[in-house]
C-alpha cells in the first residue's frame, strides 16, 4: 500500500525530520561523515521562471547540513516517462542552487531517491539501482554532482522469503517497512 499524501506527511515535514533522516541514511546507505544529522525542508514546487516553463511539484525536497540536496519521490505505478520526469526533477534541484552572483564551485550534490511500487528494471535482481555520471569505461565517476537511486519495493517479497527480519540489513528493513 503506497499513499502519496501519507508519504509527504511522514517524510516531508519538519516535525518528522528524524524519520526522514532515518529513511535517507538507511536507503542511501550513508555512514561515517556522510550520515545526515539534520535537514532543512525546501519548497517542493519547481516554480516557472518563464511563462512557457513547466511547473512541477516533487514529493519531498530537503537539504542536509553539509549542503547536499535531496529529492525523495514515491511512485506507486509505472509511468512510461517516469525516469525522464525524475531526471528532470533532479536537474531542477541541481540547477536551482545558484543565483546570479554565485560561482559554480558553490554547487552541491543533488541526490534523487525514488521509492517504487513497480519493477522499473525487470532484468535486475537488485532491490536498488544507483546511477551516477561516469566515463565510458566506468573508471572515473562524478559522484559529487548528481545521483539517482531507485528502490524497487516489488522485490522485497522475494527477500522476505529468504531472510527473517532479524537477518535483514537496515536498508532491507526500511525497504520492507
Amino acid at each position: 500500500f503506497m499513499n502519496d499524501g501519507l508519504f509527504k506527511f511522514v517524510f516531508g515535514m519538519k516535525s518528522h525530520e528524524k524519520v526522514a533522516i532515518a529513511l535517507l541514511n538507511s536507503l542511501l546507505r550513508l555512514d561515517g561523515n556522510d550520515v545526515i544529522q539534520e535537514l532543512e525542508f525546501l519548497n517542493p514546487f519547481n516554480i516557472k521562471e518563464h511563462s512557457d516553463d513547466k511547473i512541477s511539484i516533487v514529493d519531498t525536497r530537503v537539504k542536509d547540513a553539509s549542503g547536499r540536496y535531496y529529492n525523495i519521490e514515491l511512485q506507486a505505478r509505472a509511468q512510461k516517462s517516469f525516469t525522464k520526469r525524475f531526471a528532470y526533477y533532479l536537474s531542477k534541484l541541481y540547477s536551482s542552487q545558484l543565483n546570479e552572483t554565485e560561482k559554480y564551485n558553490q554547487l552541491r550534490p543533488a541526490i534523487g531517491l525514488a521509492i517504487l511500487g513497480f519493477n522499473l528494471y525487470p532484468d535486475s535482481e537488485r532491490i536498488d539501482e544507483e546511477f551516477v555520471f561516469r566515463n565510458r569505461d566506468c573508471s572515473i565517476s562524478l559522484n559529487n554532482i548528481m545521483r539517482m537511486h531507485f528502490v524497487d519495493l516489488t522485490k522485497i517479497a522475494s527477500l522476505k522469503e529468504h531472510k527473517n527480519l532479524s537477518e535483514m540489513t537496515l536498508f532491507e528493513k526500511w525497504a520492507y517497512l
